[in-house]
C-alpha cells in the first residue's frame, strides 16, 4: 500500500512536473524609463529532454505558449533560444507604453503602472503547479529530482527614481526577484518617479523660502550699510562744523 502510494504520488509528480513545464529557463529583465515605457528582454525556455518527451508522445515541439507573460498587447521581436540544455524563445521589448504593458485585471500577471508620481509594480508568479508538495517531493526524490536540474528563474526590473516598497532585493535602481519551481513569487515594488517636467509643489515652497530668506539678508545688508553712510555723514557734517567755530574763535 505505502508503495503504492509512492509511485503514484511521483506518476503525479512527474503529471504536475509536465504541466507546468517541469526544469524551466525564466530570464526577465526590463527596465523602465522615465518616459513611462518598458524596455528589455525576456527568455523562457524548458529543458530539451523535456522538450523531447513531450514530442514523443504526441506534443508538439517547442515551449508553451508565453502570451501570459504579458497582459496586454505587446509587440515583441522574438528570437530562438536554445543554450544546449533549455530551448525557449526570447522577446526583446522596445519601448513599449506602460498602457500596452499589461491590461488585463488578472493579479497573477505582471503589471507596471503609473499611480500619480509612482511606478507600481505587481504580478504573482505561481510555480506551484496548483500542488507545492508534489513538486517538493519530485525535487527531493531521487527518480526525478535530475529533471529539475538547472531550474533558473530569474526577474529583474530596473525602475527610474527612488524605490520606496519592495518584495524583492535592491541593487541600485534595479529589483530582483529570485525562485525555483515550488514557489510563488510575490512581486510587488513602488518608486517614486515624477514624470519630466511634473510641479514638485514641495520643492518649489522650500525654493520659494530659501529666496524669503535671502531677500530678507540683502535687505537688512542694504539697511546696515545705508545706515552706517548716514552716520559717517552725520558725523562729517558735525566735525565741519565744528571746525568753522573754532576759526570764528580764532578771528
Amino acid at each position: 500500500m505505502n508503495t503504492n502510494r509512492k509511485i503514484g504520488a511521483v506518476m503525479l509528480a512527474m503529471l504536475v512536473l509536465v504541466l507546468t513545464a517541469g526544469c524551466m529557463k525564466l530570464d526577465m529583465n526590463l527596465e523602465v524609463s522615465s518616459q513611462d515605457t518598458v524596455s528589455g528582454d525576456v527568455t523562457f525556455a524548458i529543458s530539451k529532454s523535456l522538450a523531447e518527451m513531450g514530442q514523443e508522445n504526441g506534443g508538439e515541439a517547442g515551449v508553451p505558449a508565453t502570451d501570459n507573460l504579458f497582459g496586454g498587447e505587446v509587440n515583441a521581436e522574438v528570437t530562438p533560444f536554445d543554450d544546449g540544455k533549455f530551448v525557449g524563445s526570447t522577446y526583446k521589448l522596445d519601448a513599449v507604453p506602460l498602457e500596452n504593458f499589461a491590461t488585463s485585471n488578472d493579479s497573477s500577471q505582471l503589471s507596471i503602472v503609473r499611480e500619480g508620481d509612482y511606478l507600481v509594480v505587481s504580478g504573482l508568479l505561481d510555480m506551484t503547479g496548483g500542488d507545492p508538495d508534489s513538486i517538493k517531493e519530485a525535487m527531493e526524490n531521487p527518480f526525478t529530482s535530475a529533471l529539475f536540474e538547472g531550474t533558473s528563474i530569474r526577474v529583474a526590473i530596473t525602475l527610474p527614481g527612488t524605490i520606496e516598497e519592495t518584495t524583492g532585493v535592491v541593487e541600485g535602481n534595479t529589483v530582483v526577484w529570485e525562485g525555483t519551481m515550488g514557489d510563488s513569487l510575490d512581486i510587488s515594488a513602488k518608486a517614486k518617479a515624477p514624470l519630466p517636467g511634473s510641479i514638485d509643489w514641495v520643492l518649489i515652497g522650500v525654493i520659494a523660502v530659501l529666496l524669503v530668506a535671502v531677500a530678507a539678508i540683502v535687505l537688512i545688508g542694504r539697511g546696515r550699510a545705508k545706515a552706517k553712510k548716514e552716520s559717517a555723514k552725520d558725523s562729517g557734517v558735525q566735525d565741519s562744523q565744528a571746525e568753522q567755530a573754532q576759526t570764528n574763535s580764532n578771528i
